[in-house]
């Protein structure tokens, strides 16, 4: 199980719970949906289970009150020590995350 987004590729649970959220985003969040072809699909792992995965799904979601991408540009803003890198060509930082940043700034983060 595999799905893609610009640079992304991922497999296993994280691939699956990525192909899900697009079809159910695709075809508007049906009640009745029912499985996607996603969910009957066998999943294999690359990995050792005992292996830590660093992949979340996050996404903001204003109609279901999700701010998901939100909270974790702002809580690793808020850990970052040494560098922040943001390679995306659309981030539009709003008010909180300018506040974070400047903060992280002013303690010597890069």
């Amino acid at each position: 199980m595999h799905g893609f987004d610009f640079a992304l590729y991922a497999e296993g649970e994280p691939g699956r719970e990525l192909c899900v959220l697009c079809w159910k985003t695709w075809y508007g969040f049906p009640v009745k949906m029912g499985i996607t072809p996603c969910e009957t699909k066998k999943i294999s792992l690359d990995h050792l289970p005992e292996e830590d995965s660093k992949v979340k799904s996050r996404r903001n979601d204003r109609v279901r009150c999700k701010n998901e991408i939100s909270e974790s540009y702002l809580t690793m803003f808020r850990d970052a020590q040494s560098h922040i890198t943001i390679l995306c060509s659309y981030f539009l930082p709003g008010i909180a995350i300018r506040k974070v940043l400047s903060k992280a700034a002013r303690r010597g983060v890069k």
